[in-house]
């Protein structure tokens, strides 16, 4: 409540509390995992390279599950290890490592060895 009030006071902005969590891990700007005060709460990630759409369902289950590790106060590096093992042994179904993407144009728009155009044509 104080640095909401100097805000205000002294720089005459407007600051508000939009979300409080208990835990909160940054990798870079706009890249991080927020766990909510509120236990049954999901945690929010947003940036994060794992959850990306581009990204394959094994890697997006990853991601989810290294943040409901910090949330619990788990050690993540026990299931990234284990899914690594699953993933090395072929135990890891084929399409949870697919690629899925979508074009946002015709493929012969984009430059001539882009990944789109490969992948489209």
């Amino acid at each position: 409540m104080k640095f909401i009030a100097e805000c205000s006071i002294l720089l005459d902005i407007d600051v508000e509390v939009s979300k409080v969590y208990k835990k909160f891990l940054i990798t870079k700007k706009k890249h991080y995992i927020g766990i909510h005060k509120d236990d049954s709460a999901e945690p929010d990630i947003k940036g994060m390279e794992g959850i990306k759409s581009d990204r394959p369902l094994w890697i997006n289950k990853i991601e989810k599950q290294f943040a409901d590790d910090i949330k619990n106060s788990k050690d993540p590096i026990i299931n990234i290890r284990k899914q690594y093992l699953m993933m090395e042994s072929g135990q890891v179904p084929l399409e949870d490592l697919a690629i899925k993407l979508t074009l946002q144009k015709n493929p012969n728009d984009y430059e001539k060895n882009s990944f789109q155009r490969v992948a489209g044509g």
